[in-house]
């Protein structure tokens, strides 16, 4: 999927937004929610409550949790 391609630390973060829009648009929750998860350590703030939104939406307690930790550890 060229979407996976995209350097996102490369974005600002209109630009982010379109690539999360982009994403959602063409994968399956289930296959979006992947995508994020092998991103997990280089997402930016903005896409960290997308992919926490995600994982509560689909029920995957475990890494909702760990978006949510890191999303604390960036407001410090």
């Amino acid at each position: 999927m060229l979407v996976q391609k995209v350097d996102i630390a490369a974005l600002d973060r209109p630009s982010r937004q379109m690539w999360m829009e982009l994403l959602t648009a063409t994968a399956s929750p289930a296959e979006a929610l992947q995508i994020l998860r092998d991103r997990r350590g280089r997402l930016p703030p903005d896409l960290l409550i997308s992919y926490a939104r995600l994982a509560g939406e689909l029920g995957q307690e475990i890494d909702y949790r760990a978006a949510m930790a890191a999303l604390g550890q960036n407001i410090e």
